[in-house]
């Protein structure tokens, strides 16, 4: 477990028996400072955007929060008043869909399909 784990500052070893520090030293001898300093540049860049872009999604999730506990009383009373006219007219559909069938079987003729006005224009 040397060098594993949470603070543990000692040298890990790899295959081949160098350490991390130096093999970190010797790719660094590969790259060229002035693109070293370039990348650490854009990393700041990058690091720069996200915390800006992090604290305006924070700033919204505040904006959100407000509003929502603001209007939410009024959207549970518009739910219930919705659902209420949904029975409603659930209600309303079982009457009038009990009616047309008494009067169906009361007055068939009534409700024999007829042809089309404009059907017929076409036909003749």
């Amino acid at each position: 477990t040397g060098g594993q784990g949470g603070g543990d500052r000692r040298a890990i070893e790899v295959n081949d028996g160098l350490s991390l520090a130096g093999v970190v030293r010797q790719v660094a001898t590969l790259v060229p400072g002035e693109a070293t300093q370039s990348i650490l540049r854009l990393q700041q860049n990058i690091l720069n955007n996200l915390k800006s872009t992090n604290k305006a999604v924070t700033d919204f999730n505040i904006f959100s929060e407000e509003k929502y506990s603001s209007i939410s009383p009024d959207l549970t009373k518009l739910a219930k008043n919705l659902k209420s006219i949904k029975t409603d007219l659930d209600y309303i559909y079982k009457k009038t869909h009990s009616i047309k069938v008494k009067l169906k079987g009361k007055y068939p003729e009534a409700f024999v399909p007829r042809a089309d006005p404009e059907q017929q224009e076409v036909n003749e």
